[in-house]
């Protein structure tokens, strides 16, 4: 029932920074609510208009429960009715959980964990942090941006608070196990204590309770591969495209040229290695350049790698160059794809130096 409401209260406000002018207008509304049955209750959406486009809240979790009568010397934290603030702060009011996106993968293939503090009860302090080592797995360390939340977990709703997050990615098959996080909170308790009156409390103690928790163990199996891997499989693993960027078809002898290669997509891009490159016995290869255009979000990995194969032709002619093969494995379609540049037919001219050149020529500052 709306027993009041709603009561609307507004805002406005004027900021100069750096000789600039901002303003803000806020409204808001209050609706004093009384609920007429126990149990878990949702409250819908609420939505505005502005200037054509509708905003809305997110819907609201909520637990009523029977009314417990408090007398003297009952804790007023979490749902104990006891003089002692230890037994106070039930196990069921404070979890930590380890959420995985995935716990059955493929080698390489990413999942995303989160950290997450579930509350039933208010928390002043979280310290001794116990992070695992993910032994087994590479592993990075996400911003986390995310706001307090409700969630209903086993019957009960919690306040839901994401502590941090990872990207994991296993690097050997098998089951992998995930150590435990572990830390220590500490909830303020309030005791009703009619023997004691603090003249601004009344007769109200507040006591601190450290209490320490940890996520269970998770194991994570690492599917092998299947049977019939090509052989430019090296172990990507995602979804993936393939350019390559050709020299001139027609160049000088003894003069520095490079093929360059860019992958790009989604998936274990930073263990990704350079797909083999096979010149004509005559053309010297030299040191291959990586460039590493990756970055890390919730969604995995993402971005392009590019391979630059410098290279000087000894011998005047007509060459090809044969494709190069990129293999990748496809946890959607659970199969694996090849992809493959055209063959490169290309004209060595001589300058007049000859195929018996002993030069050695500057290559980009690749070197030898």
């Amino acid at each position: 029932d709306i027993v009041a409401g709603p009561s609307t209260s507004t805002g406005h406000s004027i900021q100069y920074i750096n000789g600039r002018q901002s303003s803000s207008f806020s409204c808001t509304y209050t609706y004093l609510l009384k609920p007429n049955s126990t149990g878990t209750h949702t409250i819908a959406p609420a939505s505005v208009a502005v200037d054509g486009k509708v905003y809305s809240t997110q819907p609201l979790l909520m637990e009523v429960v029977k009314e417990q009568n408090q007398s003297s010397g009952q804790s007023s934290a979490g749902n104990g009715n006891t003089n002692d603030p230890e037994n106070s702060v039930k196990e069921e009011d404070v979890l930590l959980l380890l959420k995985l996106s995935d716990t059955e993968v493929y080698k390489g293939e990413p999942i995303h964990a989160s950290l997450v503090l579930y509350t039933r009860t208010e928390i002043q302090d979280v310290s001794n942090w116990e992070m695992p080592s993910f032994e087994g797995f590479w592993s990075q360390e996400l911003t986390t941006n995310s706001y307090p939340s409700r969630e209903l977990y086993n019957g009960l709703v919690y306040d839901t608070h994401e502590l941090k997050e990872y990207i994991i990615s296993p690097q050997q098959s098998g089951k992998l196990q995930i150590d435990p996080v572990r830390l220590s909170i500490v909830v303020p308790v309030v005791i009703q204590n009619s023997r004691y009156i603090d003249p601004f409390m009344g007769g109200r103690e507040v006591y601190y309770v450290t209490r320490e928790i940890a996520t269970p163990a998770q194991t994570v199996n690492v599917k092998e591969f299947p049977a019939g891997a090509p052989k430019s499989f090296a172990g990507a693993v995602g979804e993936f495209s393939m350019q390559c960027s050709m020299p001139e078809q027609s160049f000088a002898i003894h003069t520095s040229q490079a093929i360059e290669l860019t992958i790009a997509g989604n998936g274990n891009l930073k263990f990704i290695t350079a797909p083999e490159l096979h010149l004509p016995e005559s053309f010297e290869l030299y040191e291959k350049k990586v460039t590493d255009n990756v970055k890390t979000s919730i969604n995995g990995t993402s971005g392009n790698i590019v391979f630059t194969y410098p290279f000087v032709p000894r011998a005047a002619g007509e060459f090809t160059i044969e494709p190069i093969e990129f293999t990748y494995f496809d946890t959607e379609s659970n199969s694996y794809k090849t992809l493959a540049t055209e063959p490169m037919n290309i004209s060595v001219v001589d300058d007049g130096s000859g195929s018996t050149h002993t030069q050695k020529a500057d290559v980009d500052g690749y070197g030898r």
